[in-house]
């Protein structure tokens, strides 16, 4: 059965649109992440982010959300973190996937921190 799931996440990844994350504000911005489904986006002040932006940056939490690809789709996760995240200025549930969609602004916190979603085909 754990062959079956891996196929399956092999084959909705290979079907991905391909997705840009680009920094637009606050520490990150120009900075660009892109993935087909492979990757995942993990964005806060801890090690091991991707995305890892400065401690010294106030409103972010250590593992503050996660962008990934799904059977529906990219989603973004807030990670319980304090300060929220945003996309176009709604404010999301913590722990609940988002949908993602071309031209979304992502808002991290209080932090002035945001990042814009492109997708291609």
């Amino acid at each position: 059965m754990g062959g079956q799931f891996a196929a399956r996440a092999q084959m909705a990844a290979a079907n991905a649109a391909k997705i840009t994350v680009m920094g637009s504000e606050g520490a990150f911005r120009g900075a660009v992440w892109q993935s087909t489904g492979g990757e995942q986006l993990t964005i806060g002040r801890g090690d091991g982010n991707v995305f890892k932006i400065p401690e010294n940056v106030a409103g972010i939490s250590r593992q503050h959300c996660i962008i990934k690809y799904t059977a529906n789709g990219w989603v973004i996760t807030d990670l319980n973190s304090s300060y929220g995240t945003s996309i176009n200025q709604v404010k999301l549930a913590p722990g609940v996937e988002q949908p993602l969609r071309e031209g979304d602004i992502i808002y991290l916190g209080s932090s002035g921190q945001a990042f814009k979603i492109s997708y291609k085909s």
